[in-house]
């Protein structure tokens, strides 16, 4: 595994399939938005693919149509692929950006996320249903315990990918830095892929 500084002077032209992986709530979207709109690269939001509206999974023949469809893509970032659903995404992935971020993060980002979705309800907006119950806390609370050491497996396999394993949002944003000043060092970015 290549646990490289989150700041890669080459990090701009070198990221054409990128997958943000990590537990609930510690701005994996935030990530790969802004990842997005700097490299010009489409965004693919795990939770928009893979669960319709009203919480239900897609059908697995629809769902495996949809991920080959965005895997064979020149370039893309996939936001939030977890292993129980398909380890192809990092397999495919040049570069994965792993946000290895404390428990309290992913706790207070849920209940602030929650709470402004509550408020946001009230005034009329429309929000997608999030799952926020006893489940989803024990879920991050049993993250590092039951889903970071087969995350960290699969990504320690010998592949030619970068990882990035981010342990705190200041790391994050000194990334997001490092790759805006790429980007305006080399002019435009690569071509789109979007």
């Amino acid at each position: 595994m290549k646990d490289i500084s989150p700041s890669p002077a080459e990090s701009a032209r070198s990221m054409d399939r990128v997958a943000v992986v990590g537990p609930i709530g510690v701005g994996k979207s935030v990530l790969a938005q802004r990842l997005g709109t700097l490299l010009q690269v489409r965004v693919y939001d795990f939770d928009d693919l893979y669960w319709r509206r009203d919480r239900e999974r897609l059908p697995e023949d629809e769902w495996a149509a949809l991920l080959g469809k965005i895997l064979g893509e020149q370039r893309w970032i996939l936001d939030g692929f977890p292993l129980s659903v398909s380890e192809e995404p990092l397999e495919r992935a040049d570069t994965v950006l792993f946000l290895d971020l404390p428990r309290r993060t992913s706790i207070f980002s849920v209940v602030r996320r929650e709470l402004t979705r509550r408020s946001r309800s009230r005034n009329g907006s429309v929000q997608r249903a999030r799952m926020f119950n006893a489940l989803l806390f024990r879920w991050i609370w049993r993250f590092p315990v039951d889903h970071r050491p087969d995350l960290l497996r699969a990504l320690s396999g010998n592949r030619s990918q970068r990882v990035v394993i981010f342990r705190s949002r200041r790391e994050v944003r000194r990334f997001l830095g490092s790759v805006e000043k790429s980007v305006a060092r080399a002019g435009d970015p690569p071509a789109s892929g979007r």
